[in-house]
């Protein structure tokens, strides 16, 4: 065979597996998709709003891992699985339409934004093209077929409740913990964290969005390490006139020494709702 028609079957090839995966996308494959691991997961959750849901005019809640199971409906979350808060309010920094409240969740807000996410929701051109979405991956696709859908609602029913916890083996996941927060974060690493914030709270801001600082419970011996008292007083230095909500639940229990339990979460998202309808008063 030669040169020539090895070509013409590949593009031909790739022209039929493109017009089919566009077909699928633009039939079930528009509400049916899930993300094969963390980060597409989160690069999804991302594009749902960015590209769909942005309009909806719902207060957002951005964090991490401790905050992703605290959905409630009259809030959206964009909080990240195993990322930085940080990378998403510098996505949503850069956009024109912002809601009119966000809540920010501050323990690991010192925690550098992710590269490849910002590189990904910087494109206009990925943006426009659907095809080039991480939510219309053939993987995605697969994926939200077997699963028959991608929607969070169903997330809290994953979480652990107080009585499933084994007390062996949450004491060995707070270990590393402990030892992790012993030391102070390196000076240079905080003022440049702290730098990033304060412009990316000011550009928010000047869109006349309301932000509010949350935190949510530790185990108190993790609470207590240096770590952690450093990154509190050097957040309130940096933000004088912002009150940082310490989240109150009555059901302190962790699975590992900084994620709440069910019964916790579901406290922590009733405070969350319960802020959202003050700061709207």
């Amino acid at each position: 065979m030669s040169f020539r028609s090895t070509l013409f079957i590949s593009l031909l090839t790739f022209l039929v597996l493109a017009l089919g995966h566009y077909g699928y996308v633009e039939t079930s494959g528009v509400t049916l998709y899930k993300g094969e691991d963390q980060n597409v997961g989160n690069a999804i959750k991302l594009e749902n709003y960015l590209y769909e849901e942005q309009t909806d005019g719902k207060g957002l809640i951005v964090g991490t891992s401790l905050s992703v199971f605290a959905q409630h409906p009259g809030l959206t979350n964009l909080s990240l699985f195993g990322g930085s808060a940080l990378t998403v309010l510098e996505v949503v920094a850069s956009k024109q339409d912002l809601p009119a409240l966000i809540f920010v969740e501050t323990n690991f807000l010192y925690k550098e934004s992710d590269q490849e996410i910002l590189s990904k929701f910087s494109s206009k051109f990925r943006e426009k093209i659907p095809l080039l979405h991480d939510r219309y991956r053939p993987m995605s696709l697969i994926l939200g077929r077997i699963a028959r859908g991608n929607s969070d609602a169903s997330l809290a029913s994953k979480l652990p409740s107080e009585s499933m916890i084994d007390p062996e083996i949450r004491r060995r996941k707070i270990e590393p913990k402990l030892v992790a927060a012993e030391n102070e974060l390196d000076p240079e690493r905080l003022e440049k964290a702290i730098g990033k914030l304060l412009s990316i709270v000011r550009a928010i801001e000047s869109k006349g969005t309301k932000l509010l600082f949350y935190k949510t419970p530790f185990h108190p011996a993790i609470a207590d390490q240096p770590r952690y008292k450093q990154w509190g007083k050097a957040l309130r230095e940096a933000f004088p006139g912002y009150d940082i909500h310490q989240l109150v639940v009555r059901n302190l229990e962790t699975s590992d020494g900084i994620h709440l339990c069910l019964e916790g979460v579901l406290e922590m998202r009733e405070n969350l709702g319960e802020l959202a309808e003050s700061a709207e008063q």
